[in-house]
């Protein structure tokens, strides 16, 4: 299995945008994140970055999930054609077809895993990013009562 890993993580104070190009076994993914101008005192390249990536984890995972989805649906068509037909050489009782029957459940296990993995990627995002925020803002506060 291919790990993911960045191939660019760029960051333009001017525009004030981070760009992360990432690469996997399901494609190559690019996400950008404006900062918003209320969180212009806070921003840094890291924390942009890290949001960048975390879209592109999410992108990743959406395809993961369109091609476990494509398994199930291939495999559970296999056996149909193979060992559904009441024609059929492949009885429900040979090995084959339990074999096969079980790769249509495995397959189907593996997308719902996936799926959950997404929606729970999809819950957290969002609050990981106001709490980044939030702990920026404490430090921020901190240093300055500090000076």
């Amino acid at each position: 299995m291919a790990h993911n890993r960045i191939i660019v993580a760029t960051w333009d104070p001017k525009t004030h945008t981070s760009t992360v190009v990432k690469s996997s076994q399901y494609g190559t993914f690019t996400r950008s994140v404006v900062c918003d101008e209320q969180d212009f005192d806070i921003e840094n390249r890291w924390d942009g970055c890290n949001i960048a990536e975390s879209k592109c984890d999410r992108a990743i995972q959406e395809t993961k999930v369109k091609d476990m989805c494509s398994r199930w649906k291939e495999a559970g068509h296999i056996y149909y054609v193979l060992c559904g037909q009441s024609d059929s050489k492949y009885t429900q009782d040979c090995d084959f077809a339990k074999d096969l029957y079980r790769m249509v459940i495995n397959a189907r296990n593996q997308y719902y895993s996936e799926k959950k993995k997404l929606e729970l990627m999809n819950k957290s995002i969002g609050s990981n990013v106001h709490w980044l925020a939030e702990q920026r803002r404490k430090w921020r506060s901190a240093a300055q009562d500090k000076e």
